[in-house]
This record gives C-alpha cells, sequence and structure tokens, in this order.
C-alpha cells in the first residue's frame, strides 16, 4: 500500500473515532469528516474539497452518519458540542437539534417497520431518540459514560435492542421504546463497537464484546 493524497483537516481529531461518513451524491460518492474545530468537511475520493461547514457548536467528539432522507441523495448527521445537525449533501444545515450534553457516540439510524429512529449518547449518560426531523423521541439516562459506539440487537419475535457500552466495563440494552432493560458489568475498559452475530448459527445472536487484553 501507498499514500495517494494527504489533507489536513481544519482541527485536530480525537483517537479511535476518525470514521469518516460516506455520503452518495448527484456527482458522486463523497467522504465526510469533523474535527474538534467544530468543523465537517467533505472531500471527493481523490482528496479534493467539496464544501466546509464551520458549525460553532463546540468541537465534534463523534463521528458524522449518513442517512438517506430522500431516494438517490444522502445527508450527513454531524454531532458537534451538544447538538446534532442534519445537513444536505451540499453541506447547507436542513435542522439543528440541542441536547443536554456533548455528544459521544456516532449518530446511527435505527430501522423499524413502520419508522426509522436516529440515536445519540451524551456525556450525561443519556441516550437520544430522535425523529428524522430532529424532534426529541425519548430520553433514557443510563448513569453511566457512554464508549463511542452504538449497535442493534435483533430478536426473535420482537423489536431490536440497542446495545451500548459504558467506558468502564458496563454493557447497556435499551428497548426502542426507551427503556433500560439491564446491566452487565464485564469489569474492564471498552473502546471497541459490540459486534453482534450468530456465531454457531442457532438462529440467535451473540454479543461479542472487545476490551482491553481480552
Amino acid at each position: 500500500f501507498q499514500s495517494l493524497w494527504q489533507r489536513k483537516l481544519p482541527g485536530q481529531t480525537i483517537w479511535g473515532r476518525v470514521v469518516p461518513a460516506v455520503l452518495r451524491t448527484g456527482s458522486g460518492l463523497a467522504l465526510v469528516f469533523s474535527d474538534l474545530s467544530g468543523t465537517a468537511t467533505c472531500l471527493t475520493p481523490g482528496g479534493e474539497v467539496v464544501w466546509t461547514n464551520a458549525l460553532v457548536a463546540g468541537p465534534c467528539k463523534a463521528p458524522p452518519q449518513t442517512i438517506s432522507l430522500k431516494p438517490g441523495e444522502d445527508s450527513v448527521l454531524v454531532p458537534a458540542g451538544s447538538t446534532l445537525f442534519c445537513c444536505d449533501a451540499a453541506g447547507r444545515i436542513l435542522w439543528r437539534r440541542e441536547l443536554d450534553k456533548e455528544i459521544l457516540t456516532r449518530p446511527e439510524v435505527l430501522s423499524l417497520t413502520d419508522r426509522r429512529v436516529l440515536l445519540c449518547g451524551t456525556a450525561s449518560g443519556s441516550l437520544f431518540a430522535l425523529d428524522l426531523d430532529g424532534k426529541v423521541l425519548w430520553e433514557c439516562a443510563t448513569g453511566d459514560t457512554f464508549s463511542n459506539w452504538i449497535v442493534f440487537l435483533p430478536r426473535r419475535n420482537a423489536e431490536p435492542l440497542i446495545l451500548f457500552t459504558g467506558l468502564w466495563g458496563n454493557l447497556h440494552p435499551v428497548d426502542v421504546q426507551g427503556r433500560h432493560a439491564w446491566t452487565h458489568l464485564f469489569r474492564t475498559k471498552t473502546r471497541g463497537a459490540p459486534l453482534v452475530l450468530d456465531a454457531n448459527g442457532d438462529g440467535q445472536a451473540e454479543i461479542f464484546v472487545p476490551t482491553f487484553h481480552q
């Protein structure tokens, strides 16, 4: 492998959270990065700047996420400080929603039978659910510090559970109504995303949690 190009972003990035959102636009694919200056930067696959948006809402401590609001073209969700922004493919702000504290997890889109829900966790230990217009549907206070990622656990004859880890060793599931189901303490720090996988082929998914040294 060899480096094809290099582009300096407006601000520093956080180790382990520099994950771009892949955006479909009218002219092809693009990559959206965010950084601690609170700026979203959209680049072509060749490293050319398409647009930048200085959101002026605080540092971006969680990666952006793609969301399709209309067929054929994506929008992007960008957490900056305690505000979640939704921008179109040209970087224009469609809506913004102020939450209670800094957003620490990448926004995730949960697709249910009759709706889609946006989810993100904040520094207060609360998980927030929003609709596609940015309206807060519910808040679940976990009392824990979020790690970086949210994943989903499918269930037989039931809606999926929302899974995330605490920074110091708790696994939490929350249902789609915002009810905290249980907590499992595995007594070691984690920064990686839990993996949901039917490893033994019995039709029921297991949860694998990567941790320090385990």
